[in-house]
């Protein structure tokens, strides 16, 4: 008997560190990775998140809040940016802001992509494996353009943005 594509766990195999200050947010995303077999990580601030990356095992991919107490998801993804064994993480904002400027300001700030809360259990998955599959060593890492053309319109609620200058 063969396994239908919807009954696959996904992301077995794969780590992902979720960044949320949201107890019942976190939960929920923690619930719904696990389920497609992905080891999770999980930090309540960016702060505790950097303190995690920077001692230990890389994971595939990071979703991360952008308003957060002590270190916001934006600090963090500079300070990321910044230190060379951390520069290549694969890092998508995951937030209830959803509007245009804030769009922008992700992916000027180098995210790899921008979910808009709430997010939908395929979209989350579909998303992270897009990604990673995008971001793949076989495939050369795409570069992002220094200012980001704006995108046409926002993004529907839980749907993921695609890069700048994308048509």
């Amino acid at each position: 008997m063969t396994r239908s594509r919807s009954s696959e766990k996904i992301l077995r195999g794969r780590t992902v560190l979720v960044v949320e200050d949201h107890a019942d947010s976190l939960h929920v995303t923690e619930l719904i990775l696990r389920a497609q077999g992905a080891h999770v990580l999980t930090a309540t601030n960016g702060l505790d998140a950097l303190a995690m990356l920077e001692t230990g095992r890389l994971p595939d991919v990071v979703l991360c809040d952008l308003r957060m107490p002590l270190m916001d998801g934006f600090e963090l993804m500079r300070r990321l940016r910044e230190t060379p064994r951390l520069s290549r993480l694969t890092v998508l904002a995951v937030t209830a802001y959803g509007e245009y400027p804030d769009l922008l300001r992700t992916w000027s700030a180098g995210f790899d992509g921008h979910l808009t809360k709430p997010v939908e259990p395929d979209e989350l998955t579909h998303a992270i494996k897009r990604v990673l599959w995008a971001h793949h060593p076989s495939r050369a890492r795409r570069k992002k353009p220094a200012s980001p053309a704006a995108p046409r319109r926002p993004a529907p609620r839980g749907r993921q943005t695609p890069p700048a200058g994308t048509p």
